[in-house]
């Protein structure tokens, strides 16, 4: 992220601070090697504590430069189509030859009950993956104290130096062969039916630029397959174009209900990537908030909303559907009851005239199902085993058909 401030003597400036990977891939080349040197070492000293690090930079901007470079940010401002990529390459165009100011570290302590929820969620059957802008070794910290990783873990620390598609592939085909694996259509077919969280023995970490290159088309349904045998998966420094990537490849890949939660503006991109939306509220702004479909104000309240208000809104549909076809079942086996019975001897009125279609579709769905849902099964404890016994009871297909056909009868 940068700013261009004009000084108190007219000299325009530009601040730019980011991860260290970006800041000093736009740093002048050949300058500042000792300040280079000191910067980085301290920046992983800091990150093996578990803080999270920036790079600071700046460069003098001329005043023509500025100009010229307004009118095209205008420009990129004012398109229709293409509006994000035209503002990130103008930015792009000015975030070079930058001179380093040094770098920041910060502890980001975890919400309390955090490591609680994370269990609870792996214990019910939810995978999870974690998508940030942390180095490697922050994110590793983090997933130890949130209970994502544990010591008895084989960490897969994917990370390929050169941009090299061919060493990706060599290394995403030594770590499938450790499950027994190749990566064909036959296994992703299987992986697309077998949803079943596998044992937590593998956990799989990867940086930003690894993972461009095996978000490959080519790579890409190794990546998937090595990631569906891990318990865990983290995806580091990464940008958020590169998160909603990940969810869009799990979601289309596997077939899957996926669910995505930020809290910060870099979060958007995925959170409208995934099936559901969820945004906290908190220090980073509302935008993660206003681009989600539910709200909540602490991690931990992700629990609660998924394993019980999920639930029962899950209870609340699969029943209003159910009442719909035992209404549709009861009134066919009614009308073809009275077809075969009466025989038609004459013309006369229909059995069913339009005032009682509309009745019988609108009572059952705007006042018993809405009244016994409220007042007596959500009432009952989200543990309670008699709700348990409800909620099989109630999905039984042979239990609506059997209803139906008693009651036209």
């Amino acid at each position: 992220m940068s700013a261009i401030i004009r000084m108190q003597d007219g000299k325009i400036k530009l601040f730019c601070k980011g991860a260290d990977s970006m800041i000093y891939s736009r740093l002048k080349r050949g300058e500042q090697p000792e300040l280079r040197r000191t910067t980085a070492e301290h920046l992983e000293m800091f990150a093996r504590e578990g803080l999270r690090t920036l790079c600071m930079a700046e460069k003098d901007v001329d005043e023509q430069d500025y100009q010229l470079w307004k009118k095209e940010h205008d420009l990129a401002t004012e398109s229709i189509t293409d509006r994000e990529e035209n503002l990130e390459r103008v930015a792009d165009s000015i975030e070079r030859d930058l001179t380093l100011l040094g770098g920041t570290a910060i502890e980001d302590r975890l919400q309390d009950g955090v490591p609680d929820a994370i269990q609870l969620l792996g214990r019910a059957g939810i995978k999870m993956w974690v998508l940030t802008g942390d180095k490697v070794e922050t994110a590793i910290n983090i997933g130890f104290s949130c209970n994502l990783l544990d010591n008895n873990m084989d960490l897969i620390v994917f990370k390929i130096e050169n941009d090299d598609v061919s060493i990706a592939e060599a290394e995403l085909d030594k770590h499938l062969s450790t499950f027994g694996m190749t990566g064909s259509d036959e296994e992703l077919k299987a992986a697309q039916t077998d949803h079943v969280p596998p044992p937590p023995t593998h956990a799989l970490v990867i940086d930003g630029d690894s993972l461009k290159l095996v978000l490959d088309d080519t790579l890409r349904q190794k990546f998937l397959l090595l990631c569906k045998q891990c318990r865990a998966v983290l995806c580091c420094r990464v940008s958020p174009s590169q998160k909603a990537a990940v969810v869009q490849m799990v979601k289309s890949g596997l077939d899957c209900l996926t669910l995505s939660i930020g809290d910060g503006a870099n979060d958007v991109a995925m959170i409208q990537e995934a099936h559901v939306g969820v945004g906290i509220a908190g220090e980073e702004g509302r935008q993660a908030v206003m681009s989600s479909d539910f709200a909540i104000a602490q991690f931990r309240f992700l629990t609660r909303l998924l394993l019980v208000h999920g639930r029962w809104s899950y209870r609340r549909l699969a029943e209003t559907i159910a009442n719909f076809f035992y209404k549709v079942r009861s009134l066919s086996f009614f009308y073809l009851a009275s077809k075969l019975i009466l025989p038609r001897i004459s013309s006369g009125p229909s059995l069913f005239s339009g005032i009682k279609s509309m009745t019988t579709s609108i009572a059952p769905t705007s006042t018993t199902t809405p009244i016994f849902y409220s007042t007596i099964l959500h009432s009952l404890h989200c543990r309670s085993s008699l709700w348990a016994f409800l909620t099989r009871m109630l999905t039984t297909k042979y239990h609506w058909l059997s209803l139906s056909f008693t009651h036209a009868v």
